[in-house]
């Protein structure tokens, strides 16, 4: 196992923090009528895309971020100071496992691309907690999509074997300007990494945690590298095989590690526009370790690969865990998502 390295912020300055967030920000995801609605065009959407796959003779595959870089062992160091003002799991260390992925969606992708970092957490009784973040640009720290409806649009596009029409459909359904807007900033989040250790990634998407006070406060969540990187020699014909293979020599030599920080809803910022910034400063609420690589790397990267990750895991109305109130997913747009993950996890399995 390992152990922090990192000086944590302290009682005090995190109470600062807190005192000037927002709180208990009502939540507008849908209920009724609404919310049968989004349900059902949201899983139409996915069954649509997926299918989509299936005729262009592939196999259903992730929405995004299908091609694994690394896979393997995480643990998750957490901020005993920020434990003391807010729930969290209750455990200084947990262990897990990490997926770090391009998300361009092609076979062996080469040049500038987005990427993502999936985490799996296993909690103190043995459920699990997702956190998914993208990389980018502090330019491109918000979503690209204001709303469910639109991101959906944006999916569709991004996957569409004709990205004249995909493009054509989501301006019909989002609006020309919208639809220049998403591609503009699809555009600015693709980043030209030299070793995945590099990687910034953002939630981008608001969730709740429950404060000592019984507030409950709105988060968005980072991960950035808590060292300078020097990135090691590279081989491959393509950058997704450079990357997959420098960190594979860099994780069979030393550790990797990210601060996990998080920004708390300021009063005025807006929770429900995914393209709005927040206002608030970063804390350090925990530090993401991967470990040097061990005998089961293989093992771990396969189950990596298998993982279908999802931010509502122990979360969902029907099947609460006992962390079920740590990062609470917020809003309409985290909705959808329960629908997208858990559509496309179920037509996976399916197709498999």
């Amino acid at each position: 196992s390992t152990s922090p390295s990192l000086s944590w912020p302290s009682q005090s300055e995190l109470a600062e923090v807190l005192a000037g967030a927002a709180r208990n920000v009502p939540d507008n995801a849908l209920s009724g009528t609404a919310e049968g609605e989004l349900r059902a065009f949201t899983r139409e959407r996915i069954d649509d895309i997926q299918h989509r796959q299936l005729d262009d003779g592939q196999c259903m595959h992730r929405l995004v971020h299908n091609r694994q870089l690394h896979g393997g062992a995480v643990e998750m160091h957490w901020n005993p100071n920020l434990e003391k003002l807010v729930d969290l799991f209750g455990l200084s260390s947990m262990g897990g496992i990490i997926r770090v992925s391009d998300a361009s969606n092609e076979a062996n992708p080469d040049g500038k691309s987005m990427f993502g970092m999936a985490l799996e957490l296993v909690g103190n009784q043995g459920q699990v907690t997702d956190i998914l973040m993208t990389g980018g640009s502090p330019r491109t720290e918000v979503s690209q999509a204001r709303d469910p409806e639109s991101q959906l649009a944006l999916f569709n596009m991004l996957d569409h074997p004709n990205k004249v029409v995909g493009l054509a459909q989501m301006a019909w359904e989002v609006g020309p300007l919208t639809a220049g807007r998403m591609v503009v900033d699809v555009g600015r989040m693709k980043t030209n990494l030299d070793s995945l250790a590099e990687l910034t990634a953002w939630s981008r998407a608001p969730f709740r945690l429950t404060g000592k006070d019984g507030n409950d406060y709105l988060v968005k969540m980072r991960a950035t590298p808590a060292a300078p990187i020097e990135a090691g020699p590279t081989q491959g014909a393509t950058s997704a095989e450079r990357l997959g293979n420098e960190f594979l020599a860099r994780t069979t030599k030393q550790e990797t590690r990210w601060k996990f920080e998080l920004q708390f809803m300021q009063p005025q910022d807006d929770p429900n526009d995914g393209r709005e910034q927040w206002s608030g400063p970063w804390v350090t609420a925990a530090e993401i370790v991967v470990p040097r690589a061990g005998a089961q790397a293989t093992q771990l990267a396969e189950a990596a690969e298998e993982t279908k990750f999802n931010i509502w895991k122990g979360k969902e109305p029907h099947n609460p865990g006992p962390d079920a109130k740590v990062f609470y997913p917020h809003g309409k747009t985290n909705q959808a998502r329960l629908w997208a993950y858990g559509q496309s996890a179920h037509n996976r399995g399916l197709s498999s």
